[in-house]
């Protein structure tokens, strides 16, 4: 327990120096950042369950405090269309009937199409006549809580075709948008008009392409547009309230208390605290099709799936249908499709443990771009350690990776749960890839999914080496004199530096010991090298491939996600190319890019389980049917090389364009067996990794720059670096 408690200690002191390092070093954050804590007495949970009402043929649903109203539809085989009859039932929270209310249309076939209930009592409906798609949405009618009709509005004359409802507030003013008129290309035009029919105003040019509105519990309006931007109204003028960069949604609705239900584009149900700006999983499966929902003040929530009500069951904490398993809890950044549905499946099926996901993206805000890493140091520090870390490429520019937890000991070495399976074993993974990512004392802390390899090519008629040294690197530039910018014109120093750093991290930083070393010869020689490559206008961009032949180019740098890569590289020099790498002291410089990895906590109670819940992610069975990208899995990887055409789509082309209007395209053919042999040769010698790793990078990037103008030398700089860094990697320790 002692030695326990002192490894905890020592975490929490590496996480709070991660917390001040980058808090220091990271120039972009925000100096005012505000780091939320989570209420759990806000949190709102629900059982994974939907459970039919009995209700059916609906065709849309609104709501206020008391009372449900809803339209039923029916089949009209004359024009195969679905139409509402025109009348609205209103039932109560236990969906037991209260009245039902006439409404004659203004023409004979004429037909409710929406209504927007407000909190007040009263109620908006709008009348569309189905024999002329030009007249859409033609009468808007406002009725009083006593049923009786206020005000009738002409939407066509007053706001032209094509006018979409969206709510209704508790004044009960209505807001709609027009979807076609608009003085904008793409956007669209707010209105809001009060019960008297009299337009309170009109918002321009703000919003894009679609609009969906919330009204909280506590008035406040929120409105989702197609660019995935939240809004408040704030005095009826829209203010940013936050934007999904990762997440498609498409609808939004009122949850309880300062929260929204959020549709997702993938059909998932998400609720969102528009205060802490949590996301959460609301564990709904996919395929419950649900379009509209109600969550009235007691807790219950209704839905509208398949046309049919249906009701989610709540849970109470009191009741006797508490959810008692065990939680596992996912640390994540934005996860994708595939681990959504993996976090709905399990929870929907699992008896004994449920999965509780953090998005840590967002957390993320323009002024605070590392607020997610942020977010989950303070909480590691409180010890609310996840279980399971869902690493992601993109994430990395966020800071979020596993490369800072490296010498804190929070990560669990994978072996020991690789070996100890009965199923999967190290021989079920590529070597290459487990190799590159063991570290100093040989424990491997994250397990790739899919991954892609950044390579630099060169034509093998130029070159008989295989890989090269600083030295030997310097040597063949002697023999390319006309190869002014190595890896072309484009290629400033500061994109150079970035991409030399990121393909050969290893080389100079040790993380599991916390050391580095930059003072060396070929680090001092690269700085060097970089300084030459300059660019009098980076704005004219050259196509490398001119460049390439004209001889003026001598490398070229790309990802390799699939066999037929290779033909990309093969195309740019017109030749056969030798995958040759960045300049090393030792082994080849293409180097291993995650996209997909998981860890599990060194601190979790449940690590074993951890591992049962995870490991289908590396059989054979779903890395075939699930990975676009290169698979982990030594017998799916083999089973791409052997079949790339079962896995890739011929015919598919690839387009650069130049400054001056020339082209070049690549079209893609069913890769050779030569080609696949190639590709194999060049995953199986991987030996490092891609690593981003943001406040480093700063570092050297700022250092270096006094270099390439010329007011210090490279031994200076490195000097510099190596000082800088080394201050840093000792506070992660």
């Amino acid at each position: 327990m002692i030695i326990q408690n002192r490894r905890i200690s020592r975490l929490a002191g590496c996480c709070i120096c991660i917390i001040f390092v980058i808090s220091y070093f990271m120039t972009s954050c925000s100096s005012n950042a505000n780091y939320r804590q989570d209420n759990p007495n806000n949190e709102i949970k629900y059982k994974y369950e939907i459970q039919p009402t009995g209700q059916n043929s609906i065709g849309m649903m609104s709501a206020n405090d008391e009372n449900l109203f809803i339209l039923r539809s029916h089949y009209d085989s004359s024009n195969r269309m679905f139409y509402n009859y025109n009348y609205i039932e209103v039932l109560d929270k236990e969906l037991m009937p209260v009245r039902t209310i006439e409404c004659t249309p203004h023409f004979e076939d004429g037909h409710i199409t929406n209504i927007a209930v407000s909190k007040n009592g009263g109620y908006w409906i709008l009348e569309t006549l189905s024999s002329s798609i030009e007249n859409e949405c033609v009468y808007l009618r406002y009725y009083a809580p006593d049923d009786t009709e206020q005000i009738e509005i002409e939407t066509v004359e007053t706001f032209g075709i094509g006018l979409i409802m969206i709510g209704a507030d508790r004044e009960g003013r209505v807001y709609l948008y027009n979807k076609y008129t608009t003085s904008r290309p793409a956007s669209i035009d707010l209105y809001i008009i009060d019960t008297a029919g009299e337009l309170v105003t009109k918002i321009e040019n703000t919003f894009y392409l679609r609009l969906k509105m919330a009204e909280l519990n506590d008035g406040r309006i929120i409105l989702l547009d197609y660019n995935n931007q939240i809004y408040e109204l704030v005095d009826d003028q829209p203010v940013s309230l936050y934007t999904f960069h990762d997440n498609s949604f498409n609808d939004i609705w009122a949850g309880a208390d300062n929260s929204v239900f959020l549709a997702s584009i993938d059909k998932n149900i998400y609720i969102f605290d528009v205060d802490t700006k949590k996301l959460t999983n609301f564990g709904i499966p996919a395929d419950s099709g649900i379009i509209d929902l109600i969550s009235f003040s007691n807790h219950k929530v209704y839905a509208l799936s398949y046309g049919s009500l249906v009701e989610l069951v709540n849970i109470d904490e009191n009741s006797e249908d508490i959810d008692n398993r065990q939680v596992i809890s996912i640390a994540v950044y934005s996860p994708e499709q595939f681990f959504n549905e993996w976090f709905v499946d399990f929870n929907m099926t699992n008896k004994d443990f449920k999965l509780e996901i953090t998005d840590y993206q967002i957390y993320n805000t323009e002024n605070d771009p590392y607020g997610g890493i942020m977010k989950l140091n303070l909480e590691i520090v409180t010890g609310n350690i996840p279980d399971i870390f869902i690493w992601g490429q993109l994430a990395h520019w966020s800071g979020f990776t596993s490369t800072i937890y490296s010498g804190s000991g929070l990560l669990a070495d994978m072996y020991e749960f690789i070996d100890k399976d009965s199923e999967l074993n190290r021989d079920s993974f590529i070597p290459s890839i487990l190799n590159s990512l063991e570290t100093t004392n040989g424990t491997v802390l994250e397990l790739p999914i899919e991954f892609l390899v950044s390579a630099v090519a060169c034509s093998s008629s130029d070159i008989s080496l295989e890989k090269w040294t600083i030295n030997e690197f310097y040597e063949e530039l002697e023999k390319h004199p006309n190869a002014k910018n190595v890896f072309g014109s484009s290629a400033i120093p500061e994109s150079l530096l970035y991409m030399f750093m990121i393909n050969n991290m290893d080389e100079y930083v040790d993380w599991t010991t916390g050391t580095c070393n930059f003072e060396t010869e070929s680090f001092i020689k690269l700085i060097e090298f970089i300084a030459t490559q300059t660019n009098d206008d980076p704005s004219k961009f050259e196509l490398q491939r001119r460049q390439i032949i004209e001889g003026r180019q001598f490398l070229f740098g790309d990802l390799v996600s699939s066999v037929s890569s290779i033909q990309k590289f093969k195309g740019m020099f017109n030749d056969e190319v030798t995958f040759i790498g960045y300049p090393t002291s030792s082994g080849r410089g293409n180097s291993l890019m995650i996209s997909k990895s998981i860890s599990i906590s060194e601190y979790s109670e449940h690590k074993e389980i951890c591992w049962e819940i995870i490991k289908h992610f590396y059989t054979e069975e779903f890395q075939n049917a699930n990975v676009i990208l290169f698979p982990t899995n030594i017998h799916s990887m083999e089973d791409q090389l052997a079949h790339p055409e079962k896995y890739e789509e011929s015919g598919a082309s690839i387009r650069w364009h130049s400054y001056d209007g020339d082209v070049y395209q690549v079209e893609f053919y069913d890769a050779t067996p030569e080609e696949s042999a190639q590709v194999r040769e060049l995953i199986w010698s991987l030996d490092r990794v891609y690593r981003v790793e943001p406040v480093i990078l700063n570092i050297i990037t700022e250092a270096s720059m006094h270099c390439f103008y010329g007011n210090q030398t490279a031994s200076e700089t490195a000097k510099i670096i190596q000082n800088r860094i080394s201050m840093y990697l000792a506070e992660l320790r």
